[in-house]
């Protein structure tokens, strides 16, 4: 959904101009933190399609997947504080 809705950017840009609606416009700034969002947030897509895909039981990866994405956040959150002290 949020792929999509930054794929549409001038067209919801343009719908909130042409309603009167340019107060729910997102700002350069929001649109930016949107992208970072959906990087962030791809290795969780990524292992759930996986999990969704495949007809093999694979609960016995569960706990790997688990600590991967946990880690995964864990390095994100470092790097993230380091960006807002720039």
């Amino acid at each position: 959904m949020l792929n999509r809705a930054l794929e549409l950017r001038p067209a919801i840009k343009e719908f909130f101009f042409t309603v009167g609606g340019l107060w729910l416009d997102l700002t350069d700034d929001e649109w930016h933190q949107l992208k970072y969002f959906i990087d962030l947030t791809k290795p969780f897509c990524k292992f759930t399609k996986l999990i969704n895909s495949n007809t093999k039981s694979l609960i016995h990866y569960i706990y790997k997947i688990y600590n991967k994405l946990l880690d995964y956040l864990d390095r994100s959150k470092e790097l993230l504080v380091r960006k807002t002290k720039i």
